[in-house]
């Protein structure tokens, strides 16, 4: 299970807001918003989060074949803020049918994760490169073990009408956006046990969201960072 000990952090300290506080910190943000203003407040939260020298290196120590990107595509729907997830193809050898971002492997000739981010949103929902507007990077996620990592990459899509695009088929079979009002009132969270030689490691909380489709896993895991920042 993918995981990284700032996103845990931030999980524990959200189990301490209830409904209430959550949507009115969240209408707050819709009160204020402003493409720029928000972007300003996601950068600043992020570098905060980021040691930008250790981030680097350990990400460095990873073979190119164990890094991955994904794009958080932030983005308005009839005016409101949301997030825009795809179902993963039937047709792909893992995570079948799971709901993630758009995104994939760091491949030779990506200059980074961004790079590899945009080709893969691109190539997966058909939403062009040049038209994302890219604010910032996340902590990566590492897994268990530390030989892979995904590195999560914010960007604003602008206003979308999902029947605009064109998603490549052989990766993903639908497109679909969720509120973030609607992504905090439907959060929980799940207490996961796994084998491991700490006994502190034997338990940990991650959140699930019930949306249209459930919301859990290294996906959940950045949702909830997200949420935390805005």
């Amino acid at each position: 299970m993918l995981r990284t000990s700032i996103c845990i952090r931030l999980f524990k300290s959200r189990i301490k807001y209830n409904t209430r506080t959550a949507q009115n910190q969240l209408h707050a943000t819709h009160c204020i918003f402003s493409t720029e203003n928000v972007k300003k407040h996601v950068v600043k939260i992020a570098e905060s989060l980021t040691s930008e020298l250790s981030y680097s290196n350990s990400i460095k120590r990873l073979k190119l074949k164990n890094q991955a990107a994904v794009l958080v595509p932030l983005c308005t729907v009839n005016g409101e803020l949301c997030l825009l997830f795809t179902v993963r193809s039937n047709n792909l050898p893992t995570h079948k049918g799971q709901i993630s971002f758009p995104g994939g492997g760091v491949k030779h000739g990506d200059t980074g994760a961004v790079d590899a981010a945009l080709r893969e949103t691109e190539e997966e929902i058909g939403f062009p490169r040049n038209k994302v507007d890219v604010w910032t990077t996340l902590p990566h996620i590492s897994n268990h073990t530390r030989t892979a990592a995904v590195i999560p990459v914010v960007g604003y899509l602008g206003e979308v009408n999902i029947e605009d695009m064109v998603p490549d088929r052989n990766e993903v079979t639908e497109i679909f956006t969720v509120s973030l009002t609607n992504l905090v009132n439907n959060a929980s969270y799940t207490r996961f046990r796994i084998k491991a030689k700490k006994r502190s490691e034997h338990d940990y909380v991650m959140p699930v969201y019930f949306t249209q489709y459930r919301i859990w896993g290294l996906t959940a895991n950045i949702v909830d960072t997200v949420l935390s920042i805005l």
